[in-house]
């Protein structure tokens, strides 16, 4: 019954985060599809535009027409990657870039490409405004618009929901691998826990207390060290368990730890299966977390 408990929990918890993953992602990539192109032609571009034309405020336009839009498409990208840009992003067909000397654009509006530039962002954008032949889709323009010129926004926004998404998630794989007391006793005290599981006997495990009250369980062979450490919360009967500290060579294998406290929901340190029990029949709750962070370990 337990193990079905923690598998339902389990799923649940992967579920959710496929959903928070990818179902943004894949309404933005949508709406993105779905949005009509920034922009549109009024009208044939000249011949005279397959050479650069000047225009106001230092910017320089000119126009490339290929067999079809997805070639024109394409043309971008291969443009784009030749120019040696300071930064750049891209929008479906529409790509904005920097160059240490002058700003740039360069969108696909039908079969044809359009590059346009100018000494900085504002005289790009009027350059492009002044094109006689091509005019902003309103219609659609907002979620391009955004990327195009609010590209820091976006990416201020992507990592506070990525933070977000994290904090949700070390509680939720916290939940996920919590297991209750079993005793219908009452709780024994923090003092008399404490002792039980410093007296526990493993082999090549050595414990002892830390100053700040921690109880640490280190194993070590092959010159490699585990540790689990606890803490024990006696207002709410809980020990809470962090695995980790793996070195080699006396140098912690941070990523190696980093990789475990994410795709595990129980600690790997030596015999932790039977110190929950341990804590569990004393009435305890066993609760393995990420970090002793309570805002994002639980």
């Amino acid at each position: 019954m337990r193990h079905s408990q923690i598998d339902a929990k389990m799923l649940f918890a992967f579920m959710a985060l496929f959903a928070a993953i990818f179902l943004p992602a894949g309404v933005m990539l949508l709406a993105t599809t779905m949005s009509p192109p920034p922009y549109h032609l009024t009208a044939d571009p000249p011949p005279s535009w397959q050479t650069w034309q000047e225009l106001p405020g230092g910017a320089r336009a000119k126009v490339d027409r290929f067999s079809d839009a997805r070639t024109a498409g394409d043309a971008v990208d291969r443009q784009l990657a030749r120019i040696p840009t300071v930064s750049s992003s891209s929008t479906g067909n529409l790509s904005r870039y920097r160059t240490k000397s002058e700003h740039g654009l360069i969108v696909a509006v039908n079969d044809y490409v359009v590059w346009a530039t100018a000494p900085d962002e504002a005289r790009l954008d009027a350059a492009v405004a002044a094109i006689p032949f091509m005019a902003a889709n309103k219609e659609g323009a907002g979620l391009y618009r955004v990327f195009d010129q609010h590209l820091a926004w976006v990416v201020a926004g992507i990592l506070t929901y990525a933070l977000v998404l994290i904090l949700v998630f070390s509680r939720l794989l916290a939940w996920v691998a919590r297991k209750p007391a079993r005793s219908t006793q009452a709780p024994v005290t923090e003092s008399a826990l404490r002792e039980r599981l410093l007296a526990l006997d493993f082999a090549d495990v050595t414990t002892h207390a830390e100053a700040g009250g921690e109880l640490i369980f280190e194993y070590a062979a092959q010159g490699v060290v585990e540790r689990l450490k606890m803490r024990l919360d006696a207002t709410q009967h809980v020990v809470r368990a962090v695995s980790g500290g793996t070195r080699t060579g006396g140098r912690t294998a941070s990523g190696s730890r980093l990789l475990k406290s994410w795709w595990r929901t129980m600690p790997s340190g030596p015999n932790s299966e039977r110190l929950a029990h341990i804590v569990q029949s004393a009435g305890w709750t066993w609760q393995p977390v990420f970090t002793f962070v309570r805002v994002v370990g639980g």
